[in-house]
């Protein structure tokens, strides 16, 4: 993973000191900012820029991020996958396209998402001010005097990612200046940022992204429920209360996996072939091999929900197919370890629905809480707790190879102990030592670990594979639908007393970077975002789909491959499933809906309403 923080000196003061303003420092016109599902994060800014941006004129798109993760094409500036990975903050400045028919034609704007869970595209969007700073950080880049200064020379400005290709005197940017543009996955340029973190200013979101409805995030699946590590100032719960200030729109599907560490892999795989249960696996003498569908071993969805509510907590507890696990060589021997997220994630709360029936009916079982290091001998699994995706990926990885692993914890003193005072992230509570192995399992959305770079693998459940055919297909289940909202104003002038602001409209509030009063440009602005924001066109998501496309053996169409994503129900989808950049377009015939049409997470994986 590449992540270049650079250390920050600079307060808002000192941004000035230097000729820099510390809000308003893009000049967009219109802001738009944005909260949620981590799931996305490497979607969101895609559509951001294939969808509204235009690359043909003489402003070039910019993408910012506090850190990135990987760099687009795996750091080849022509490369179209894969794509882009950012942490926890990105922000997509442009000029919209001319196409709309509508006020985003040609409007210069700056669209802000924070990756902060799907509770952050909540509870703060329908409750503005409620619940800790936290949840409303967003990033409020400033573009260097100088765009090409080495990262880090300059604390209080974003430092170009250089692609050190040789000049090509675009006409998207002057003349004989680098050609510092790298290619998103659809072929639009775009210039890259990495951003100090003093830039991340405290601001109320427009509106937010959810890996299910609003209604889910209650009693154990409301943000803050839980208890904390010792020391750590214990928080109320947040669940959603409906203010009836809400324009809540469905969105496609999202695939989603139980993921599990290498050593857990590999021992299910090599039990499962031995037993003939594998009939179409060649053989485990590779990683490519063990990492094809035709090889990829299974869990029963019983154990699963056994493992998630702590009723197995050891993996002699029961036979597996027929198994008996040996955990011969990793350190935690026997016991279960699990890896979850923070409750108040959508990622989270689409699992407790899918595995437990949380919130669904009455007597749920619970999901197993925080318990990092219980004592050998005394019951339970060992389950670490994370805020983000990309916190999922380190704590299942550390578990696998041993790195270890603070939780994105402020602790100095790691792997000594817990923090004593509560760090400034307030979210993730996962300490493992480094040394410290284990069959571990945890979840996350399939279009997390693509590159196969990480030690942990996505199984089987009941037999199906977790793939976007599998999905498409209505065989694997486990696709719950994404859920856009937007804060709408339910008295005149709404969450800030604007008089321009009426019943109904878009209620932007003000904060540390949106300063002044909301424009009529700017209402009318959101109002034509907000109405399509949540329907990518087909295009659109089957570029993203590309993107994501798995590729065991590196050999590119030999067959092996495969794919998560999105998929949007439809009842006029295709029938027939076929991969690839000409290949069916990301429609299914399945979804989650009432009657009437509206998402339903608790419903089941039925037929797309006509």
């Amino acid at each position: 993973m590449r992540k270049q923080l650079v250390s920050v000196l600079g307060t808002a003061a000192a941004m000035l000191a230097t000729g820099q303003a510390s809000a308003g420092n893009l000049g967009a016109a219109n802001e738009i900012f944005i909260g949620g599902a981590t799931a996305i994060q490497r979607t969101f800014h895609l559509d951001i820029v294939t969808r509204f941006c235009d690359d043909t004129g003489s402003t070039p798109i910019r993408v910012f991020t506090e850190a990135i993760d990987d760099l687009p094409g795996g750091g080849v500036p022509t490369a179209t996958t894969p794509a882009l990975g950012v942490e926890d903050q990105v922000v997509v400045f442009c000029q919209f396209k001319s196409t709309f028919g509508n006020n985003l034609d040609g409007a210069t704007v700056a669209v802000h998402k924070f990756n902060g869970g799907s509770a952050t595209g909540v509870t703060p969007v329908s409750e503005p001010g409620a619940g800790a700073v936290s949840t409303r950080e967003y990033l409020d880049p400033i573009i260097p005097n100088d765009e090409f200064i080495p990262a880090g020379t300059e604390p209080t400005t974003c430092a170009r990612e250089l692609s050190g290709l040789a000049p090509s005197n675009s006409a998207s940017y002057p003349a004989g200046t680098p050609d510092d543009f790298w290619t998103s996955i659809d072929g639009t340029e775009f210039l890259l940022y990495e951003c100090p973190t003093s830039l991340i200013a405290e601001q109320i979101p427009d509106g937010g992204i959810s890996d299910v409805e609003p209604k889910i995030f209650r009693g154990s699946l409301a943000s803050k429920f839980g208890v904390e590590l010792p020391g750590v100032v214990q928080a109320d719960p947040i669940d959603f209360v409906d203010r009836s200030n809400l324009q809540v729109k469905a969105g496609a599907g999202i695939v989603f996996g139980v993921a599990g560490t290498l050593q857990l892999f590999d021992a299910l795989a090599d039990a499962q072939f031995a037993d003939g249960e594998l009939p179409n696996c060649a053989g485990l003498g590779t990683r490519a091999l063990r990492d094809s569908n035709e090889c990829r071993p299974s869990l029963p969805r019983s154990i699963v929900s056994s493992i998630y509510t702590g009723e197995m907590d050891r993996w002699s507890d029961r036979a597996i197919y027929g198994n008996v696990l040996s955990t011969a060589g990793v350190t935690e021997g026997d016991r279960v370890n699990v890896c979850r997220r923070t409750s108040g994630s959508g990622t989270h709360a689409q699992t407790a629905v899918h595995f437990l029936n949380t919130n669904c009916a009455d007597s749920t079982p619970a999901f197993v809480t925080f318990n990092n290091d219980p004592l050998i001998f005394l019951p339970g699994p060992a389950v670490y707790e994370n805020a983000g995706s990309s916190d999922m990926d380190d704590c299942i990885d550390s578990l696998s190879d041993g790195s270890g692993f603070d939780g994105d914890w402020d602790v100095p003193n790691f792997p000594a102990g817990p923090p004593t005072v509560q760090p400034d992230d307030g979210g993730d509570s996962s300490i493992i030592p480094p040394g410290r192995t284990a069959f571990a399992i945890g979840y996350n959305s399939l279009e997390r670990n693509v590159a196969l770079s990480r030690d942990y693998r996505f199984f089987a459940i009941d037999r199906v594979n977790p793939t976007l055919e599998d999905a498409f297909n209505g065989d694997y289940e486990d696709i719950y639908y994404l859920s856009y909202q937007n804060r709408l104003a339910t008295v005149a002038g709404g969450t800030d007393g604007d008089a321009d602001i009426d019943v109904g409209e878009p209620d932007p509030a003000l904060g540390d970077i949106r300063t002044t009063a909301v424009t009529q440009a700017l209402l009318d602005v959101q109002e034509d975002f907000f109405a399509i924001w949540n329907s990518p066109t087909a295009a659109a998501v089957q570029v993203v789909n590309d993107g994501l496309i798995v590729d065991p053996d590196g050999i590119p169409a030999n067959g092996d491959e495969w794919q998560g994503g999105f998929l949007q129900p439809s009842f006029t989808a295709p029938t027939v499933f076929s991969a690839g950049p000409t290949g069916t377009v990301p429609l299914t015939g399945y979804g989650r809906e009432t009657a009437g049409g509206a998402a339903d997470s608790c419903q089941a994986l039925s037929l797309a309403n006509p």
